[in-house]
């Protein structure tokens, strides 16, 4: 299904081509980073965590505050940016967790 916006019609481009284009664009990015022995972002949604993966396969964990680095961003309004999209900066296994960090705090 194709759907259209508001945007389509100033563009003339359908919102299928425009995400098939962003694809490519990404595809096309990280292609050249690995070419040049540069790491790529990713996220990993199980952990909840941001990290660097790196052309011979190593994973750097990245902190808050590297993130809201290279977003260009301070770091409070890079944690207001993600509370405003549904991100949040805790992440707990279970209850249990979370009561013992909050008696610590």
């Amino acid at each position: 299904m194709t759907e259209k916006n508001q945007l389509d019609s100033t563009c003339g481009i359908s919102d299928d081509e425009l995400t098939r284009r962003f694809e490519e664009s990404i595809r096309i990015d990280e292609g050249i980073k690995r070419a040049k022995g540069t790491p790529v972002a990713r996220y990993d949604a199980k952990e909840k965590k941001a990290y660097l993966l790196y052309p011979d396969g190593r994973i750097q964990k990245v902190s808050l505050g590297y993130c809201a680095q290279i977003s260009s961003m301070p770091k409070e309004a890079f944690i207001r940016y993600l509370g405003a999209n549904g991100v949040s900066i805790f992440h707990y296994k279970d209850q249990q967790e979370f009561i013992e960090e909050m008696n610590n705090a």
